[in-house]
């Protein structure tokens, strides 16, 4: 069994896009370190969330948070996996996209949605030789598979706080830094499975 490091809401790195987003971006921001310096740290599993927004523009999102484009997602998120697989050609990326229609109901644009995707998967399958997989793309609401992806053997351990039903305001890197030296130990421990089925453990913050 190989274990995995995974980002969850790997995209929250990037600055919120509207001034009222920054004042709540705590709640919403789950990573720190920019793609490249998630790759430095031994991330191998990518949790995107997206959206198609209002502006006709697919954003990087979590939650009410939308967050400022580096460039057009997709041509980003090929351009740095890209970069990083054709030099390190021994290395597995798995992605996972996430479309969060929580806070903002766009996926009437399935007819939009699912060429972007299959765009972006089947770039990865003919470029990569495959070394970057990707996964089923999840609608956020009811969890539900809106484009099936490349198949995987794959466990998941969440190892992160899950909001869902909170009563309180959500804080992430609070409770990252109070629970990530812990499960990063029980992570370095884990045996259960079988020697086939490789184990990715999804966090917050993954630095800290």
């Amino acid at each position: 069994m190989k274990k995995i490091l995974g980002a969850h809401n790997a995209n929250t790195y990037l600055r919120p896009r509207k001034w009222w987003m920054r004042l709540i971006n705590f709640t919403s921001k789950c990573q720190k370190l920019s793609i490249e310096e998630q790759f430095e740290h031994g991330v191998r599993y990518f949790d995107f969330r997206i959206r198609y927004n209002k502006k006709y523009e697919w954003v990087f999102c979590h939650g009410p948070i939308e967050y400022k484009r580096e460039d057009d997602i997709f041509y980003l998120l090929i351009k740095k996996i890209s970069k990083f697989v054709f030099t390190n050609k021994d290395e597995k990326i798995y992605i996972r996209f996430i479309y969060d229609d929580t806070f903002n109901n766009h996926t009437v644009l399935y007819d939009v949605l699912k060429p972007y995707l299959k765009f972006v998967i089947n770039y990865f399958n003919i470029y990569s030789k495959g070394n970057v997989i990707c996964l089923d793309v999840i609608r956020k609401t009811d969890w539900s598979v809106m484009i099936k992806g490349n198949e995987s053997n794959l466990s998941l351990v969440d190892c992160f706080r899950n909001y869902r039903g909170y009563k309180w305001i959500p804080w992430p890197r609070w409770w990252a830094k109070k629970n990530n030296k812990r499960l990063k130990k029980f992570m370095d421990e884990y045996q259960k499975g079988t020697p086939d089925k490789d184990t990715v453990f999804l966090f917050d913050f993954i630095e800290d």
